[in-house]
């Protein structure tokens, strides 16, 4: 195993009517094609839900939440058959009494073992609401945690077209 570097921050606030578009988390640029990264563990949690005493009482919010070699995923069409799209994350939260609370309902995290990261990372989300909070906006904090590996040119060239779109209609 290589060296292990974790990623953090914060991300943009999102809401229902504007979803997390993918933001470039990391970059990586090899002087060759020996190394490449692999994300071991990721995660997402609540930073802020907004303001609590907005939401409709008995909402059950829906973060849905990616993790990108590239671009081009939308959010808000989680698809596992999408070679670009390594890791996905459900988080359900249920409004408390009185609207001033959120408690957690179901967490899943999801990641592809079968991914190296030869470029760059984006991380990208969408919020399922009732229509009444569909402009509340929230804020998220996230850990990634990657491992540094050592690979065959063969090995870096395929995952670096796997890890790509790439418009075959042109």
């Amino acid at each position: 195993m290589g060296r292990t570097l974790t990623l953090r921050g914060e991300l943009t606030p999102f809401s229902a009517e504007t979803p997390l578009q993918n933001q470039q988390i990391f970059a990586y640029e090899s002087a060759g094609q020996k190394r490449a990264w692999k994300v071991t563990e990721w995660a997402v949690w609540p930073m802020n839900l907004g303001d609590g005493e907005s939401w409709t009482f008995s909402t059950f919010i829906q973060h849905r939440f990616i993790l990108a070699t590239d671009t081009g995923p939308r959010p808000y069409a989680p698809l596992a058959s999408e070679n670009r799209t390594i890791g996905w994350i459900n988080y359900t939260s249920e409004v408390g009494k009185e609207c001033l609370h959120f408690s957690p309902v179901y967490s899943e995290v999801k990641l592809d073992p079968d991914h190296l990261v030869t470029g760059q990372l984006f991380i990208g989300g969408d919020t399922l609401v009732k229509p009444a909070d569909n402009d509340l906006e929230s804020t998220w904090n996230y850990m990634i945690k990657l491992e540094s590996r050592t690979i065959t040119p063969a090995e870096s060239i395929m995952q670096t077209l796997k890890g790509r779109g790439q418009d075959v209609a042109t």
